[in-house]
C-alpha cells in the first residue's frame, strides 16, 4: 500500500504540474496577445531599407529589412517606421494595438538638389517674383536681385546693422549713417532708407528687436515694451515683455519672442494680439551657434509649430502639443498648407503631414552646411533658404535638377576677395552671371586676377557685371 500510494501522489504531483504549466501557458499567450500587435510594412522600392524603432528610443531598432517591406510583431507602443534608399527617406508614426495587423504604405519621394542663387551673405533675405532682397551682414549693406538678374547695393554711406523685410526692396532696419556710431532706425521703400520715429529716442544702450510684418503690421520691442506699428507709422503699445526680448515671428493674431535671462533660462512668449495676453512656452537655451529658434503659424491658424532649441513640436490652437517631429535639433519650420509643413533636420530638407504624421524627405542640403533661414517664394512653392558654412554664407533653392558644374565649383571655392581692390561674388537667379566688385582704375587689373582665379578652379568665365563705386556696367 506504501508503495501504491506513492505511485498515486507522483502522479497527481505530475497532472498537478502538468495542467499548472498548460494554465501558465495559456496565461503567458493571453498576456502575449494583449500586449503585442502586428506591422506590414510596404513601400514604393523593392531595395529600401525598412526599420521600426520605439518613439522615444530610436537609435534601438527593433526590427528591420532591407528589400522594401517588412512584418514584424512587436509590443504594444507607438513607434517611428523608417524606410531609406540613399538620399531618400521617409518616417512615419505609428501606434501598434493588441488583435490588430497595422498595414502602411510608405512612399519614397524624388530628391531636389540645393542649387547656389548666390554667394553675397544673406543674413535676411526675401524672394518674389520681382526678384530677390538681401541683408549682408559682412558687407554692412542691402542689396537686390531683380528678375532680370540684375544686381544692384546700396549706398556705401549706410552701414546696416540689421535688415527685417515686409517685401521685395521693402523693409525695416538699423544704420550707421556716414562716420556716425549712432544707430538710427529707418524704413525702407524701393530699396532706399529713410529715417522713421521709435516710441522713445533711439541709443546705443536701447534694447531694440523688430519685425517687418508680412500681413500689414510691423512690430517692435523696445527696452521690454512690445509696440505695433502702423503702415502710417503710428504705434500702438501691446504688452510689457521681457527686456532682452527679441521678436521671432508675427502672424495675423499673434507675436512670438524669444527671452533668454541665462544660459539655462530661455522662454518663448506667445501675445495675442486680440487679448494682449501672453503665454510662456519652455525652450531649450540651445549652445549651437547656427540653431534657429522660430515659431511658424499654419495658414488658417489650426496649428502651431514651435523649434523651442531641442526639437520642434506642433501644437493645436489652443496650445496643447498634437506631435513632435521625430527629428533631434529640427529647426526652420515653414507651412506649406494647413495640414503641410517643411523643416530641416540632418543636411535635409522635409516635409510633414500632419493628417498621416509622416516626414518625407524632399531636398538635400550641402554638407557641413548650417541653415539660418527656410523661407517660400511669394505666389510660389520655391524653397530658399540660407546656408553657412564655416568659411561662407550663400543664398539657395530647391531644383529638380542638377546644379550646374561651375556654379558649384565657384561656390565651394567660398572666395570672394580676390585682392584687397578686387571682390568676385555671383548671382544665379535666372542666368549665372559674375560681380566683379572694384574701382574704375583698377578694373583691368581686377578682370585678369579674375581671370586668373577662374582658370585656377577650373571654370570658363559667364557673364560680368561690374560694381564700380556705385556705377553699374554689365559686359
Amino acid at each position: 500500500m506504501y508503495y501504491q500510494d506513492e505511485g498515486l501522489n507522483i502522479g497527481k504531483v505530475i497532472r498537478t504540474l502538468f495542467f499548472a504549466s498548460v494554465v501558465i501557458t495559456l496565461l503567458l499567450l493571453a498576456w502575449y496577445l494583449f500586449t503585442h500587435g502586428a506591422v506590414s510594412i510596404s513601400t514604393n522600392s523593392k531595395t529600401a531599407v525598412v526599420s521600426i524603432a520605439p518613439e522615444d528610443n530610436q537609435t534601438s531598432e527593433s526590427t528591420k529589412s532591407s528589400d522594401g517591406q517588412l512584418f514584424s510583431i512587436l509590443g504594444t507602443g507607438t513607434y517611428i517606421v523608417t524606410a531609406t534608399e540613399g538620399d531618400k527617406q521617409v518616417k512615419q508614426l505609428i501606434v501598434v494595438t493588441p488583435f490588430h495587423i497595422l498595414n502602411r504604405t510608405l512612399s519614397l519621394a524624388d530628391i531636389a538638389s540645393s542649387e547656389p542663387v548666390t554667394n553675397f551673405d544673406s543674413s535676411s533675405f526675401i524672394t518674389s517674383s520681382q526678384g530677390i532682397s538681401l541683408f549682408d551682414r559682412n558687407q554692412k549693406a542691402i542689396s537686390s536681385i531683380d528678375s532680370s538678374n540684375h544686381f544692384s547695393t546700396s549706398d556705401p554711406k549706410y552701414r546696416f546693422d540689421y535688415v527685417s523685410w515686409r517685401s521685395y526692396g521693402n523693409g525695416l532696419a538699423t544704420v550707421h549713417t556716414g562716420d556716425s556710431d549712432e544707430r538710427v532706425f529707418m524704413a525702407i521703400n524701393s530699396m532706399i532708407p529713410t529715417e522713421v520715429p521709435l516710441p522713445t529716442p533711439l541709443t546705443n544702450q536701447t534694447y531694440l528687436s523688430f519685425l517687418a510684418g508680412r500681413s500689414g503690421s510691423d512690430f517692435i520691442t523696445e527696452d521690454g515694451i512690445l509696440y505695433r506699428r502702423s503702415a502710417e507709422g503710428r504705434y500702438e503699445r501691446i504688452v510689457d515683455v521681457d527686456k532682452t526680448a527679441t521678436l521671432l515671428s508675427a502672424s495675423t493674431t499673434a507675436v512670438a519672442l524669444l527671452s533668454s535671462n541665462a544660459e539655462t533660462d530661455c522662454k518663448i512668449h506667445l501675445v495675442s494680439l486680440a487679448t494682449k495676453k501672453m503665454s510662456d512656452l519652455p525652450a531649450h537655451c540651445s549652445q549651437s551657434s547656427g540653431y534657429s529658434f522660430n515659431v511658424s503659424w499654419s495658414p488658417q491658424h489650426r496649428y502651431t509649430a514651435i523649434a523651442n532649441g531641442s526639437s520642434l513640436k506642433v501644437y493645436n490652437d489652443a496650445l496643447q502639443e498634437q506631435y513632435t517631429i521625430p527629428d533631434s535639433n529640427a529647426s526652420s519650420p515653414l507651412w506649406l498648407s494647413d495640414t503641410e509643413l517643411t523643416y530641416i533636420a540632418k543636411n535635409s530638407v522635409w516635409k510633414y503631414n500632419i493628417d498621416t504624421k509622416t516626414s518625407t524627405a524632399i531636398g538635400t542640403i550641402p554638407l557641413y552646411t548650417t541653415v539660418t533661414n527656410l523661407q517660400k517664394k511669394e505666389g510660389s512653392s520655391d524653397l530658399y533658404f540660407t546656408g553657412i558654412t564655416s568659411e561662407s554664407s550663400s543664398l539657395y533653392r530647391l531644383v529638380n535638377k542638377e546644379p550646374a558644374v561651375d556654379i558649384l565649383k565657384i561656390n565651394e571655392s567660398a572666395t570672394s576677395a580676390i585682392t584687397d581692390n578686387c571682390s568676385l561674388h555671383f548671382v544665379n537667379l535666372t542666368s549665372f552671371n559674375l560681380i566683379i566688385s572694384t574701382s574704375k582704375p583698377l578694373q583691368t587689373s581686377c578682370d585678369t586676377d579674375v581671370n586668373n582665379y577662374l582658370s585656377t578652379i577650373g571654370i570658363s568665365k559667364p557673364p560680368v557685371q561690374y560694381d564700380l563705386a556705385l556705377n553699374q556696367y554689365t559686359d
